[in-house]
């Protein structure tokens, strides 16, 4: 029978290649997890100006999203006219907050410069949302054709200018977040 003989020096040596291999796939598996990626998918190779620009995009979306589903949930309550008063004011609310909650994130949001226009429309469309808010609070509390008139004028406003914001090139428009309003 032969005899291998295998130094330990060799060994040692063949355990820290071993080693230093795994560690680079680990780093370059930690890598490729963390790394943000566009809407196909292709990962992005972000500067700190780029990513900037990319979480902003992000944010507009999400914002865009949320502004919609006020919309949406504006519209479902002019209509549910067999709401009552405490069901009414819980939808309301719930409206009511997360207006005033997307004007508060939207004004503290530092904005590339590149995207102010967007911005600008964003703003726009939280305003509007907040104003669309108001207007369904006042027909919550004092339900006439009047006041449902003016709540639906609102709610169109705010289609308006989310139509205006989902035509913008800089919103990435998403299947999972696509409504009415995109395209």
């Amino acid at each position: 029978m032969a005899r291998i003989e295998v130094k330990e020096t060799d060994m040692k040596r063949t355990g820290r290649v071993v080693f230093a291999l795994a560690a680079l796939v680990a780093v370059v598996q930690i890598g490729r997890a963390a790394t943000p990626v566009d809407t196909r998918g292709h990962l992005l190779f972000l500067s700190p100006r780029v990513a900037e620009i990319s979480n902003y995009q992000r944010k507009a979306q999400r914002w865009a999203a949320e502004i919609s589903l006020g919309d949406r949930q504006m519209q479902n309550l002019l209509e549910d006219g067999g709401m009552d008063l405490f069901a009414q004011d819980g939808a309301y609310q719930e409206i009511a907050q997360r207006a005033a909650g997307a004007v508060t994130e939207i004004d503290g949001t530092s904005v590339p410069g590149s995207l102010t226009g967007l911005h600008q429309l964003m703003v726009q469309a939280a305003g509007a949302n907040q104003a669309a808010a108001a207007a369904v609070g006042q027909w919550v509390s004092a339900p006439s054709g009047a006041t449902r008139s003016q709540a639906q004028s609102a709610i169109a406003a705010v289609s308006t200018v989310l139509d205006r914001v989902y035509s913008n090139p800089w919103v990435i428009i998403e299947k999972s977040t696509e409504s009415s309003h995109g395209p």
